[in-house]
């Protein structure tokens, strides 16, 4: 950080937001705490599905994203890609019932916890937005949306000096024995062949290793192409 001091890579929402469960429970309120944001998660999820397919449909679908390794590698430990995914789900749960203020906050709280999480939510809040809302309620949720990641721009520019610099530009890296300070962003400088190889192949991170299911949900893109939903089909390709 600025001036030498040392910070966590990523957010202090999710240990702020578990506080209450260590100060109840100790060290084993952490776990608590993970498995409450892994049901809510899942919760949310069949809540926005029912929206929109068969309850049988609903079941199946969920039935997949439980049993899915992705998911289960994360429920035992303290895991910031459960809180951030539970905050997006349940933006995007609150935007489809139309409270907009509500879904804007959260969905920039959800981007200030983890920062790639904008490149799924701005594209798909977008394409929604653009087909169903009027003008008066897209500034109620911009405004909303911009609270959170102008609180995260104050923080970064307290602990690193500039609004756009996070803790993922100042990694702490030890190579034989050699500490140096990495960045996250050169893992845009892959080829696209080594960078679909770790989206689809790579056992501990790979699409197809961890969840097979989600193939199913690239075919859903692709029927989003060719129906009404345009607009929704080109978000989900521009997320990925």
């Amino acid at each position: 950080g600025k001036n030498g001091t040392w910070y966590p890579k990523h957010s202090f929402l999710m240990p702020l937001a578990s506080l209450p469960f260590y100060i109840l429970f100790g060290t084993i309120g952490i776990l608590f705490f993970n498995a409450l944001c892994v049901i809510l998660l899942l919760f949310f999820t069949y809540l926005i599905m029912v929206r929109y397919a068969s309850l049988l449909a609903s079941c199946v679908v969920l039935t997949l994203t439980m049993t899915c390794g992705a998911l289960q590698s994360h429920i035992y430990h303290f895991s910031l890609d459960i809180f951030s995914a539970t905050l997006a789900v349940a933006g995007f749960l609150l935007l489809v019932n139309r409270r907009y203020i509500p879904s804007g906050l959260v969905l920039g709280f959800a981007i200030w916890t983890r920062q790639p999480l904008l490149f799924l939510i701005l594209p798909l809040g977008t394409a929604f937005l653009w087909r169903n809302v009027s003008l008066r309620n897209f500034v109620r949720f911009s405004i909303a949306f911009s609270v959170p990641l102008l609180l995260a721009a104050i923080s970064n520019t307290i602990m690193f000096g500039a609004p756009w610099i996070t803790g993922y530009d100042r990694v702490l890296t030890v190579v034989n024995g050699v500490a140096k300070i990495e960045t996250h962003k050169n893992a845009f400088t892959l080829t696209w062949q080594n960078g679909l190889h770790i989206m689809f192949h790579r056992p501990d991170t790979g699409i197809l290793r961890q969840s097979p299911g989600s193939v199913a949900a690239l075919l859903g893109i692709f029927l989003y192409l060719l129906g009404r939903q345009r607009i929704l089909g080109l978000a989900y390709v521009v997320s990925l």
